[in-house]
Protein backbone atom coordinates (compact mmCIF):
# COMPACT_ATOMS: atom_id res chain seq x y z
CA UNK A 1 0.00 0.00 0.00
CA UNK A 2 2.63 2.50 0.21
CA UNK A 3 4.40 1.21 -2.66
CA UNK A 4 1.08 2.95 -4.42
CA UNK A 5 1.19 5.62 -2.85
CA UNK A 6 4.76 6.69 -3.50
CA UNK A 7 4.24 5.89 -6.97
CA UNK A 8 1.15 8.58 -7.23
CA UNK A 9 2.93 10.95 -5.43
CA UNK A 10 6.16 10.71 -7.55
CA UNK A 11 6.61 12.21 -10.93
CA UNK A 12 4.56 9.10 -12.12
CA UNK A 13 1.61 9.55 -14.21
CA UNK A 14 -1.56 9.95 -11.74
CA UNK A 15 -4.25 6.56 -12.80
CA UNK A 16 -7.77 6.21 -11.74
CA UNK A 17 -7.59 2.14 -11.41
CA UNK A 18 -11.02 0.84 -11.51
CA UNK A 19 -11.79 -3.34 -11.60
CA UNK A 20 -15.22 -5.00 -12.35
CA UNK A 21 -16.43 -8.02 -10.96
CA UNK A 22 -19.10 -9.61 -12.60
CA UNK A 23 -21.98 -11.45 -12.44
CA UNK A 24 -25.43 -11.71 -14.14
CA UNK A 25 -27.51 -9.82 -11.42
CA UNK A 26 -25.15 -6.98 -10.36
CA UNK A 27 -21.66 -5.90 -10.77
CA UNK A 28 -19.47 -5.01 -8.14
CA UNK A 29 -16.81 -1.96 -9.23
CA UNK A 30 -13.80 -0.86 -7.28
CA UNK A 31 -11.72 2.24 -8.01
CA UNK A 32 -8.48 3.24 -6.74
CA UNK A 33 -6.18 6.20 -7.25
CA UNK A 34 -3.50 5.42 -5.09
CA UNK A 35 -3.86 8.16 -2.78
CA UNK A 36 -6.41 6.62 -0.44
CA UNK A 37 -6.08 3.86 1.81
CA UNK A 38 -8.82 1.81 0.97
CA UNK A 39 -10.82 1.81 -2.57
CA UNK A 40 -14.64 2.67 -3.01
CA UNK A 41 -16.57 -0.15 -3.71
CA UNK A 42 -20.10 0.32 -5.79
CA UNK A 43 -22.45 -2.38 -6.80
CA UNK A 44 -24.65 -1.37 -10.32
CA UNK A 45 -27.39 -3.96 -10.91
CA UNK A 46 -29.12 -2.02 -14.03
CA UNK A 47 -30.85 -4.82 -15.89
CA UNK A 48 -29.62 -4.09 -19.33
CA UNK A 49 -26.42 -4.45 -20.57
CA UNK A 50 -25.78 -1.27 -22.23
CA UNK A 51 -27.19 0.98 -18.99
CA UNK A 52 -25.13 -1.21 -17.08
CA UNK A 53 -21.96 -0.12 -18.35
CA UNK A 54 -22.78 3.51 -18.40
CA UNK A 55 -23.57 2.99 -15.07
CA UNK A 56 -19.95 2.37 -14.27
CA UNK A 57 -18.64 5.32 -16.96
CA UNK A 58 -20.66 7.23 -14.41
CA UNK A 59 -19.41 6.11 -11.53
CA UNK A 60 -15.73 7.23 -12.76
CA UNK A 61 -17.12 10.39 -13.96
CA UNK A 62 -18.54 10.93 -10.26
CA UNK A 63 -15.03 10.01 -8.65
CA UNK A 64 -12.86 12.47 -10.75
CA UNK A 65 -14.94 15.09 -9.20
CA UNK A 66 -15.28 13.57 -5.59
CA UNK A 67 -11.17 13.07 -5.54
CA UNK A 68 -10.67 15.85 -7.24
CA UNK A 69 -8.64 14.44 -10.30
CA UNK A 70 -8.19 15.76 -13.60
CA UNK A 71 -10.44 15.27 -16.25
CA UNK A 72 -8.17 13.74 -18.37
CA UNK A 73 -6.59 11.53 -15.35
CA UNK A 74 -5.64 8.04 -17.37
CA UNK A 75 -8.48 5.73 -16.48
CA UNK A 76 -7.62 1.53 -16.52
CA UNK A 77 -10.45 -0.37 -15.98
CA UNK A 78 -9.76 -4.39 -15.91
CA UNK A 79 -12.24 -7.52 -15.73
CA UNK A 80 -11.61 -10.92 -15.54
CA UNK A 81 -12.62 -13.65 -18.82
CA UNK A 82 -15.77 -15.01 -18.13
CA UNK A 83 -19.29 -15.55 -19.90
CA UNK A 84 -19.29 -12.20 -20.87
CA UNK A 85 -16.86 -12.43 -22.88
CA UNK A 86 -15.20 -9.29 -24.79
CA UNK A 87 -18.00 -6.88 -25.34
CA UNK A 88 -17.23 -4.88 -22.55
CA UNK A 89 -13.48 -4.68 -23.97
CA UNK A 90 -15.00 -3.58 -27.40
CA UNK A 91 -17.48 -1.05 -25.80
CA UNK A 92 -15.28 0.88 -23.28
CA UNK A 93 -12.24 0.52 -26.00
CA UNK A 94 -14.68 2.62 -28.06
CA UNK A 95 -15.16 5.06 -25.92
CA UNK A 96 -11.54 5.67 -25.35
CA UNK A 97 -11.18 3.78 -22.16
CA UNK A 98 -8.19 1.87 -21.47
CA UNK A 99 -9.34 -1.66 -20.76
CA UNK A 100 -7.55 -5.11 -19.73
CA UNK A 101 -8.94 -8.64 -19.62
CA UNK A 102 -7.70 -10.65 -17.05
CA UNK A 103 -6.98 -14.19 -16.78
CA UNK A 104 -8.79 -15.10 -13.61
CA UNK A 105 -5.89 -17.91 -12.45
CA UNK A 106 -2.93 -15.78 -13.20
CA UNK A 107 -4.24 -13.67 -10.36
CA UNK A 108 -2.47 -15.31 -6.96
CA UNK A 109 -4.10 -15.91 -3.96
CA UNK A 110 -2.56 -16.46 -0.49
CA UNK A 111 -3.47 -19.87 1.29
CA UNK A 112 -4.60 -18.24 4.64
CA UNK A 113 -7.27 -16.13 3.05
CA UNK A 114 -8.46 -18.68 0.55
CA UNK A 115 -11.61 -19.37 2.10
CA UNK A 116 -12.76 -15.62 2.36
CA UNK A 117 -14.07 -15.12 -1.46
CA UNK A 118 -16.91 -12.36 -2.12
CA UNK A 119 -17.60 -10.41 -4.97
CA UNK A 120 -16.39 -7.11 -3.09
CA UNK A 121 -13.27 -8.58 -2.21
CA UNK A 122 -12.54 -10.01 -5.33
CA UNK A 123 -13.41 -6.26 -6.97
CA UNK A 124 -11.16 -5.17 -4.63
CA UNK A 125 -7.82 -7.75 -4.75
CA UNK A 126 -8.22 -6.88 -9.34
CA UNK A 127 -7.81 -3.54 -8.78
CA UNK A 128 -4.66 -3.54 -6.20
CA UNK A 129 -3.22 -5.68 -8.84
CA UNK A 130 -4.20 -4.09 -11.67
CA UNK A 131 -2.43 -1.08 -10.54
CA UNK A 132 0.63 -3.19 -9.42
CA UNK A 133 0.74 -4.34 -13.02
CA UNK A 134 0.77 -0.92 -14.07
CA UNK A 135 3.61 0.17 -11.93
CA UNK A 136 5.69 -3.18 -13.81
CA UNK A 137 4.84 -6.28 -11.51
CA UNK A 138 3.87 -8.39 -14.36
CA UNK A 139 3.48 -11.67 -12.20
CA UNK A 140 0.47 -10.09 -10.42
CA UNK A 141 -2.03 -11.13 -13.06
CA UNK A 142 -1.78 -11.89 -16.56
CA UNK A 143 -3.42 -10.07 -19.69
CA UNK A 144 -5.24 -11.98 -22.50
CA UNK A 145 -4.80 -10.97 -25.53
CA UNK A 146 -8.74 -10.25 -27.18
CA UNK A 147 -9.42 -11.44 -30.64
CA UNK A 148 -10.52 -9.30 -33.14
CA UNK A 149 -14.45 -9.99 -33.74
CA UNK A 150 -13.62 -12.33 -37.29
CA UNK A 151 -11.56 -14.87 -34.91
CA UNK A 152 -14.14 -14.61 -32.30
CA UNK A 153 -16.72 -15.21 -35.02
CA UNK A 154 -14.45 -18.25 -36.39
CA UNK A 155 -14.17 -19.79 -33.29
CA UNK A 156 -17.88 -20.14 -32.43
CA UNK A 157 -17.77 -21.30 -35.64
CA UNK A 158 -15.46 -24.12 -34.97
CA UNK A 159 -16.42 -25.02 -31.62
CA UNK A 160 -20.46 -24.91 -32.71
CA UNK A 161 -19.48 -27.21 -35.51
CA UNK A 162 -17.27 -29.97 -33.02
CA UNK A 163 -20.04 -29.73 -30.71
CA UNK A 164 -22.43 -30.91 -33.47
CA UNK A 165 -20.25 -33.67 -34.61
CA UNK A 166 -20.24 -34.83 -30.86
CA UNK A 167 -23.74 -35.26 -30.73
CA UNK A 168 -24.12 -36.82 -34.56
CA UNK A 169 -22.07 -39.41 -33.07
CA UNK A 170 -23.92 -39.87 -30.15
CA UNK A 171 -26.88 -40.45 -31.95
CA UNK A 172 -25.58 -43.06 -33.96
CA UNK A 173 -24.06 -44.67 -31.39
CA UNK A 174 -27.58 -45.00 -29.64
CA UNK A 175 -29.16 -45.92 -32.71
CA UNK A 176 -26.59 -49.18 -32.95
CA UNK A 177 -27.06 -49.98 -29.38
CA UNK A 178 -31.29 -50.26 -30.41
CA UNK A 179 -30.21 -52.31 -33.36
CA UNK A 180 -27.98 -54.45 -31.15
CA UNK A 181 -30.57 -55.54 -28.95
CA UNK A 182 -32.53 -57.35 -31.42
CA UNK A 183 -29.46 -58.86 -33.07
CA UNK A 184 -28.47 -56.45 -35.75
CA UNK A 185 -25.08 -55.72 -35.97
CA UNK A 186 -25.07 -54.30 -39.29
CA UNK A 187 -24.11 -50.36 -39.81
CA UNK A 188 -26.98 -48.13 -38.75
CA UNK A 189 -27.65 -47.12 -42.42
CA UNK A 190 -29.27 -50.88 -43.17
CA UNK A 191 -33.22 -51.74 -41.94
CA UNK A 192 -32.31 -55.51 -41.64
CA UNK A 193 -31.38 -57.58 -38.94
CA UNK A 194 -28.36 -60.05 -39.40
CA UNK A 195 -30.62 -62.92 -39.88
CA UNK A 196 -32.30 -61.21 -42.81
CA UNK A 197 -35.70 -60.56 -40.93
CA UNK A 198 -36.76 -57.23 -41.34
CA UNK A 199 -36.61 -55.12 -38.45
CA UNK A 200 -40.34 -53.99 -36.74
CA UNK A 201 -41.98 -51.47 -38.27
CA UNK A 202 -42.20 -49.17 -34.64
CA UNK A 203 -37.80 -50.26 -34.42
CA UNK A 204 -37.40 -48.78 -38.02
CA UNK A 205 -39.84 -45.24 -37.31
CA UNK A 206 -37.69 -44.93 -33.81
CA UNK A 207 -34.78 -45.66 -35.41
CA UNK A 208 -35.53 -43.23 -38.35
CA UNK A 209 -36.30 -40.79 -35.76
CA UNK A 210 -32.88 -40.63 -34.21
CA UNK A 211 -31.41 -40.65 -37.09
CA UNK A 212 -32.71 -37.13 -38.03
CA UNK A 213 -31.91 -36.48 -34.72
CA UNK A 214 -28.72 -36.63 -35.21
CA UNK A 215 -27.82 -36.03 -39.01
CA UNK A 216 -30.22 -32.44 -39.61
CA UNK A 217 -27.95 -30.46 -37.31
CA UNK A 218 -24.86 -30.72 -39.59
CA UNK A 219 -26.54 -30.47 -42.80
CA UNK A 220 -28.42 -27.61 -41.43
CA UNK A 221 -25.06 -25.66 -40.48
CA UNK A 222 -23.15 -26.85 -43.51
CA UNK A 223 -19.92 -26.34 -42.37
CA UNK A 224 -16.60 -26.76 -44.40
CA UNK A 225 -14.47 -29.44 -43.29
CA UNK A 226 -11.79 -26.32 -42.46
CA UNK A 227 -11.49 -22.83 -42.07
CA UNK A 228 -9.71 -21.26 -44.94
CA UNK A 229 -8.19 -17.57 -44.39
CA UNK A 230 -7.06 -15.28 -46.93
CA UNK A 231 -3.11 -14.38 -46.31
CA UNK A 232 -2.53 -11.49 -44.15
CA UNK A 233 -5.87 -11.56 -43.26
CA UNK A 234 -7.31 -12.51 -39.75
CA UNK A 235 -10.84 -13.10 -41.21
CA UNK A 236 -12.08 -15.88 -42.81
CA UNK A 237 -12.46 -16.55 -46.37
CA UNK A 238 -14.39 -18.74 -48.69
CA UNK A 239 -13.68 -21.70 -48.66
CA UNK A 240 -12.62 -23.62 -51.70
CA UNK A 241 -15.15 -26.42 -51.26
CA UNK A 242 -17.74 -27.54 -48.82
CA UNK A 243 -18.47 -30.80 -48.37
CA UNK A 244 -20.71 -32.64 -45.02
CA UNK A 245 -18.46 -34.71 -42.88
CA UNK A 246 -18.57 -38.53 -43.62
CA UNK A 247 -19.79 -40.26 -39.72
CA UNK A 248 -18.66 -43.40 -40.49
CA UNK A 249 -15.14 -41.96 -40.69
CA UNK A 250 -15.97 -39.75 -37.84
CA UNK A 251 -17.04 -42.75 -35.84
CA UNK A 252 -14.12 -44.89 -36.31
CA UNK A 253 -11.47 -42.08 -35.40
CA UNK A 254 -13.18 -41.25 -32.25
CA UNK A 255 -12.87 -44.69 -31.37
CA UNK A 256 -9.12 -45.12 -32.44
CA UNK A 257 -8.83 -41.91 -30.24
CA UNK A 258 -10.20 -43.62 -27.31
Amino acid sequence: MCGDQAYTTSNEQLVLAVSLELAAAKWKVALRDGRRDQPAVHTVAEPHAAARLQAVLDLIERHKVKWVLPADVRVVVSYEAGQDAFWIYRALQAQHVECYVVDPASIPVERHKRRAKTDRLDAIKLVINLRAWLRGERDRMRVIRVPSPQDEASRHLMRDRGQLQKEELQHRDRMRKLLATLGCWDDVEHKDFAAGSPAAPSLYLSGTRAHNRGIRPLHRLALPAWCWRRPGSSGVSRPHALHSVDPHAERQRVRAER
